[in-house]
């Protein structure tokens, strides 16, 4: 039994992972998010995320999108952030603020003319380790 209750302490202690490499979809769009550095976003320091995304109509290009990606922390919408393409990476960047649970929507409408839906996708990142604790449990 003590040992029950130290494997469950441990798991409130021990930093968790954001829940990288999910596959959301919408309307036809769908992406895998993946963030840098090694899918553990650090409080206070920048993280690059980047989405591998599919379209199965083939019918969508980020020009021709009008692409957010939108981060919210306890319901509120704290960022949204115009999405790149670099060496065909999907991508922005941002610093979450805290160590907390955030969610991040990667949310896109067709500019007149295009053919592919409106679509979000959404994934939950969580955020366990700031610059301090960063050094006590390294990658």
């Amino acid at each position: 039994m003590k040992l029950f209750f130290a494997l469950l302490l441990l798991f409130f202690i021990i930093p968790q992972n954001s829940l990288a490499h999910e596959t959301e979809a919408d309307n036809g769009i769908s992406a895998v998010m993946h963030l840098d550095p090694q899918d553990t976003p650090v409080a206070g320091e920048v993280s690059t995320i980047y989405f591998d995304l599919k379209d199965s109509s083939n019918k969508f290009n980020l020009e021709s999108c009008d692409c957010y990606v939108v981060i919210s922390s306890d319901n509120q919408e704290i960022a949204r952030l115009m999405l790149t393409e670099e060496a065909g990476d999907l991508k922005t960047q941002f610093v979450f603020p805290f160590k907390n649970l955030y969610s991040v929507s990667l949310q896109g409408s067709p500019k007149e003319g295009s053919e592919f839906k409106t679509f979000d996708l959404n994934y939950d990142v969580q955020v366990g380790l700031d610059s301090s604790t960063r050094a006590q449990h390294p990658h």
